[in-house]
């Protein structure tokens, strides 16, 4: 036989082999996307709770704010922001 058949012979595996390659980058590619998304979306809960519990403060001090101008103002108040997919609750304590 000659060398150059007897290499033909030799390559009949190197499709399987290709293919596992190819097949074993495409997982990790597929496993690296899924690992960005989940850290992008752990990552949009966290600010998301940022965002609400500025909301909620903000509320706090209207309120206290509308208390101190009214003629009797109270000395605590409290009360929940329902204005998103979870509630945030807040109070306030004035002291003179």
């Amino acid at each position: 036989m000659t060398p150059c058949i007897r290499l033909r012979r030799d390559e009949r595996g190197m499709a399987l082999i290709s293919a596992m390659l190819v097949m074993m980058v495409v997982t990790v590619l597929g496993i690296g996307a899924i690992a960005m998304s989940n850290h992008s979306l752990n990552a949009t809960q966290v600010n998301r709770k940022q965002v609400q519990s500025i909301g909620a403060a903000e509320a706090g001090i209207d309120l206290a704010m509308n208390g101190l101008q009214s003629a009797a103002p109270p000395c605590s108040m409290s009360g929940t922001l329902t204005s998103g997919p979870t509630t945030s609750t807040y109070s306030v304590a004035i002291t003179y």
